[in-house]
């Protein structure tokens, strides 16, 4: 295994033990900490909210460009709306657990849960078990949307975001028909699952929870990083007019210690240049590559390929045939 491998795979070991640490110790932060693509905690302690509303509310969907959300417990959800208003509402609470949120100058609606509430890693001090519900109708251009949550669970349905982020600690996180260009996943100890996954840039990290990646042959560049939690991600065929979209796959990038790694390819893939490193994980291509050294070629080789794992097992494989048909 190359060295530059070897070293990716220790820092991530060190950051699984560090983060194990911190929830076990409970060590106090102030403000957001950020590794990578997983952001830990969600809290606004120390944040100038003397401008903010407090509760429910809507706003016309041309008002809001960016969508930022920082939440704590419970869940938030967004989803398509049947009107031209953006919503915000959550279940019934007490009049000092009201959400706040300000619509910025420049289009950006913040969404805080509760004011000094702290949590870290799925460790909540005080009762701040809320749900959080975002209504945007499908007309709605958002350049930005940025979901930041604790142990919050995440579910976002039929939306289009130019750039979408969305980061937990141990809450769940499924996407369903979302579409953009730049998509960011991050959890530590929480499953991903994304269906109908349209972005052209996907990222995804997880220290010890599952992530299972729906996207299409159309996404350019995928990229993940993963401790102890497995990785399984399929390039589905896309139609337009009954006839197949060339793929467009460039770049496919994924590290992991313990946990395996399976990449299902669309059947159209003109060709890979693969390298797949394990120290103890089997590895299976189902491929008639010919095989360079420590790399296997297949087709024309184009695209780039580079899989690394410590003891998980490497699998690449022929998607079975689904498809997506382009409108």
């Amino acid at each position: 295994m190359k060295k530059s491998a070897k070293n990716r795979i220790i820092i991530w070991s060190i950051v699984s033990v560090v983060l194990i640490s911190v929830l076990v110790l409970g060590i106090s932060l102030s403000g957001r900490f950020t590794f990578g693509r997983i952001q830990i905690g969600s809290f606004i302690i120390g944040t100038d909210i003397s401008n903010f509303e407090r509760g429910n509310a809507e706003f016309d969907y041309s008002d809001i460009k960016n969508l930022h959300i920082n939440w704590s417990s419970g869940s938030v959800t967004i989803k398509e709306s049947t009107t031209d208003k953006v919503k915000i509402y959550e279940d019934t609470v007490s009049e000092n657990d009201r959400m706040y949120y300000k619509l910025t100058g420049n289009g950006t609606l913040e969404i805080y849960d509760k004011k000094d509430t702290f949590t870290l890693i799925g460790i909540g001090f005080g009762d701040n078990n809320k749900n959080l519900t975002v209504e945007v109708p499908k007309k709605a251009e958002l350049v930005d949307t940025n979901v930041s949550a604790a142990s919050a669970d995440v579910e976002i349905t039929d939306c289009n975001s130019q750039n979408m982020t969305v980061n937990t600690a141990s809450g769940t996180i499924v996407l369903t028909n979302v579409k953009g260009t730049n998509l960011e996943i991050g959890t530590a100890s929480g499953t991903v699952s994304t269906n109908n996954c349209d972005y052209t840039d996907i990222e995804s990290g997880s220290v010890s929870g599952s992530t299972t990646i729906k996207t299409y042959s159309t996404c350019e560049r995928f990229e993940a990083n993963s401790v102890s939690g497995e990785v399984e991600v399929f390039f589905e065929n896309v139609y337009n007019n009954n006839k197949p979209v060339d793929c467009k796959l460039r770049e496919i990038g994924v590290e992991a210690v313990s946990g395996g790694v399976t990449v299902n390819l669309p059947t159209n893939i003109e060709g890979f240049t693969a390298e797949l490193e394990s120290v103890s994980g089997a590895k299976n291509i189902g491929f008639n590559g010919t095989q360079y050294d420590d790399k296997t070629v297949y087709g024309n080789g184009k695209t780039e390929i580079d899989i690394e794992t410590v003891s998980g097992k490497i699998e690449l494989k022929e998607i079975e045939e689904n498809i997506k048909i382009y409108d």
